[in-house]
């Protein structure tokens, strides 16, 4: 997985922003960046925001994408640009299934 790891408080302020770039245009929230807690390792207790190219190039509402949004650009220069995100491995925010 590629993305930032952040604070849960920019988390949570990240989800609302891009919440808010879209309710505020009279659109209702299609696409949301979620934090998910990072559960073990040198970064547990943060949270990880998953920023993937595919889920930036997928279509929203009317064939917008996330970049077409003047707040994204804003958002991501905030985190350090695309190329700040790190790799990270997905069982550090999942939690393992039990048998």
């Amino acid at each position: 997985m590629i993305g930032f790891v952040v604070s849960p408080e920019i988390s949570a302020a990240i989800t609302a922003a891009v919440e808010l770039a879209q309710t505020s245009r009279g659109l209702s929230p299609y696409i949301g960046i979620r934090g998910m807690p990072i559960l073990s390792g040198p970064n547990a207790g943060q949270h990880f925001l998953p920023f993937e190219d595919l889920a930036l190039t997928t279509p929203l509402h009317g064939g917008t994408h996330v970049s077409d949004y003047p707040e994204f650009s804003a958002l991501l220069a905030m985190l350090g640009g695309l190329d700040a995100r790190v790799e990270i491995d997905p069982s550090l925010v999942t939690t393992p299934l039990e048998p």
